[in-house]
C-alpha cells in the first residue's frame, strides 16, 4: 500500500522536468534572437570606419532623443568640419551649418543632434525601435588645405536601436 501513488509522482516529476526544459529552450532562442537587433547598426559602423577624410565611429540616441554622432578625421591634414547634414524625405532633420569644427589628424568631435523630425509623427526616438538615416540623406562638408566647400557623401546609413 506505500508505493500506491508512486506512478502518479513519478508522471509528475517527468512533466515537471520537460516544462523546465522547455522554458530554458525559450529562454536561450529569445536571446538568441536578441542578439541580432544591432546588426544594421554595426555593418554600418564597419562601413563607416573606412570613410575618408571623415568617418562616424559612434552614433546613439540618448534618453532625451538627442542623438549624438562621433566624427573622426582619417586624413593626413588638418581639415575643418563647415556643415553636417541629414534629411528625410527632402525635410531636414540636421543642418548643422555653423560647425566650422577644425579636427586634426585622428581628432574626434562629437556633434549632437536633435531630429525630433526624423519620422513622421515628428515625435524623436521610441525605445526599443529601429532607426535609420539612409546614406543617400547624410551628407558631411568640410575645407583642407587644398579644396574648399568639398562634400562627402555617407558610405553607409546610420541606424541602430533607440
Amino acid at each position: 500500500m506505500k508505493e500506491k501513488g508512486q506512478g502518479t509522482i513519478e508522471y509528475l516529476v517527468i512533466i515537471a522536468i520537460v516544462v523546465v526544459i522547455a522554458l530554458v529552450v525559450v529562454g536561450l532562442l529569445s536571446q538568441t534572437m536578441d542578439q541580432g537587433k544591432d546588426i544594421p547598426k554595426e555593418n554600418a559602423k564597419i562601413a563607416w570606419l573606412s570613410g575618408s577624410p571623415l568617418s562616424a565611429v559612434d552614433w546613439d540616441f540618448t534618453t532625451s532623443n538627442n542623438m549624438t554622432v562621433i566624427l573622426r578625421n582619417n586624413s593626413y591634414e588638418t581639415i575643418t568640419v563647415t556643415d553636417f547634414n541629414i534629411t528625410r524625405n527632402s525635410t531636414g532633420i540636421y543642418d548643422g551649418n555653423t560647425l566650422n569644427k577644425t579636427l586634426a589628424p585622428g581628432d574626434t568631435y562629437a556633434i549632437n543632434i536633435n531630429p525630433s523630425a526624423y519620422n513622421a509623427a515628428g515625435t524623436g526616438c521610441t525605445t526599443g525601435t529601429g532607426y535609420v538615416f539612409d546614406k543617400d540623406d547624410i551628407t558631411i562638408t568640410y575645407n583642407s588645405s587644398k579644396i574648399n566647400s568639398k562634400t562627402q557623401s555617407a558610405p553607409a546609413e546610420i541606424a541602430g536601436t533607440c
